[in-house]
């Protein structure tokens, strides 16, 4: 549900797709974090660990490009 109660509906439960990057440049997400690349067959604390040092090393990008 989003936050003004409206429900997201189609995309439950279906993959992300983490292929070529939107732009076109540079490496897809499965290239940069090869841990994403089977993230739907791991449980559910091994996904959640996944994604948490994703962001983390998406942060530190972020940061470095601040700097």
């Amino acid at each position: 549900m989003t936050q003004n109660g409206e429900g997201r509906t189609g995309d439950v439960g279906k993959p992300v797709n983490l292929g070529k990057p939107v732009d076109g440049d540079g490496p897809s997400l499965t290239d940069r974090y090869p841990e994403l690349s089977d993230i739907a067959s791991k449980a559910p604390d091994d996904q959640l660990e996944s994604y948490r040092a994703v962001l983390a090393s998406l942060q530190r990008r972020l940061d470095d490009t601040r700097a």
